[in-house]
C-alpha cells in the first residue's frame, strides 16, 4: 500500500497544556468562589440570547462544565484529539481551528436549533478536533492510488469514533457533537 511521508509537528503538547490550563483554571475559579456562581447563566449557550445578539456565548460555553466528570471527560478526550490534530496541523493551527469550528457549530446550533436549546462544555471542540484529524488524514492520502475502502477509511473511522465517544451518556448533545465533527471536516 502506498504511503504518504508523515510530517509530525513537534510541540503539539503545548496547545494541550494551554487547553487544560484554561478549562481547569476556570473550573477551579468557579469552584473556589473567585467568580460569581451565575457565571453559568452569563456564559452558557442559550439559543434565545445568542439570537438576541449575545454571539460570544458560542465561545464562553466551551469553557464551562457542569461537574467534575463532565470536565474530566472533556479534558481527556480534548487532550487526546487535540494532541493528534496538533501533530498533523501544528498546535496553534489545530487549536485555533478546533475552537473556532466549535464556536461556529455552536452558533449554527443556536441559530437553527430549537429556541429552548442550551449547552455547556468543550465537547463540541473535542469533536471538531476529531473531524480535523479525519479530514486531514483523508485529504493527505486522497491522491494516492488505493482501493475505495482505503481512500475513505479516515473519514469512516472518524465517524465511528464520533458515534462511539459522542453518543455515550445521559444528556449527551448529539447534534452539537455531530456539528462539531462536521465543522472540523
Amino acid at each position: 500500500a502506498p504511503t504518504v511521508p508523515l510530517h509530525v509537528h513537534r510541540g503539539a503538547w503545548v496547545g494541550c497544556v494551554a487547553y487544560v490550563a484554561v478549562l481547569y483554571g476556570i473550573a477551579l475559579a468557579v469552584s473556589q468562589g473567585l467568580w460569581r456562581v451565575d457565571i453559568f447563566q452569563r456564559g452558557e449557550l442559550d439559543a434565545v440570547l445568542v439570537q438576541g445578539g449575545q454571539w460570544w456565548r458560542a465561545w464562553t460555553a466551551l469553557t464551562l462544565h457542569l461537574d467534575a466528570p463532565h470536565l474530566v471527560a472533556n479534558l481527556g478526550a480534548g487532550v487526546w484529539f487535540g494532541y493528534l490534530a496538533g501533530q498533523q496541523l501544528g498546535g496553534g493551527t489545530a487549536w485555533l481551528l478546533a475552537v473556532t469550528g466549535a464556536a461556529a457549530a455552536n452558533l449554527f446550533n443556536a441559530q437553527f436549533g430549537p429556541a429552548t436549546y442550551r449547552s455547556l462544555g468543550a465537547s463540541t471542540a473535542v469533536f471538531t478536533a476529531l473531524g480535523l484529524i479525519a479530514a486531514h488524514t483523508w485529504r493527505t492520502r486522497f491522491h494516492l492510488p488505493q482501493r475505495r475502502a482505503q481512500r475513505w477509511a479516515p473519514l469512516i473511522a472518524g465517524l465511528v469514533l464520533l458515534g462511539w465517544f459522542g453518543s455515550a451518556g445521559e444528556g449527551t448533545d448529539l447534534v452539537a457533537h455531530a456539528l462539531g465533527f462536521a465543522a472540523g471536516c
